[in-house]
């Protein structure tokens, strides 16, 4: 899904709070960007809520919703670090099948960051709701709350059953 930073053949944006504040690649508020080896996120902060996500299929289209079957896999793997000034204490990971690509309230895990680089891997049953055999959000990044978080992405992949 994204490796060194780059995100793979996946759109990816931002919305935020309110719902009509949204603007793909670069959020009205939030910083986007890619430096060195890292998709690097600036979540000022301040609103309800923020949501990265990247998806399947191209950007451009905002009624179509495309899937891909991620059944062959049992887990998600993440490489994570927090700025050391922002402690991130609200932010959860989710992964959403089209019937549920706009629906909030889902399962989702916490993710605990440090500023150092962590890697974070989640059995796929944990997300209850999700049919792999469509995912449509194949990871989604869920700023549950006012407060800021800076965080770095190297790496966000699927993996097989060992």
């Amino acid at each position: 899904v994204i490796d060194a930073g780059r995100p793979g053949y996946h759109s990816y944006g931002i919305f935020e709070a309110p719902a009509n504040a949204q603007d793909n690649f670069h959020g009205s508020y939030t910083d986007l960007w890619i430096e060195d080896d890292a998709l690097e996120v600036r979540y000022p902060g301040g609103d309800p809520w923020a949501y990265l996500y990247l998806r399947q299929g191209p950007i451009g289209s905002v009624v179509e919703r495309f899937t891909k079957d991620y059944s062959m896999y049992d887990r998600i793997r993440l490489e994570l670090k927090r700025d050391s000034a922002t402690a991130c204490g609200e932010l959860r990971l989710e992964i959403k099948d089209v019937e549920d690509a706009e629906k909030g309230g889902l399962r989702s895990v916490p993710l605990a960051l440090t500023p150092n680089w962590g890697t974070y891997t989640y059995d796929l049953a944990e997300f209850v709701e999700a049919d792999l055999t469509q995912l449509n959000v194949v990871a989604g990044f869920l700023f549950a709350g006012a407060e800021p978080c800076n965080l770095s992405i190297r790496d966000v992949r699927y993996l097989n059953p060992d």
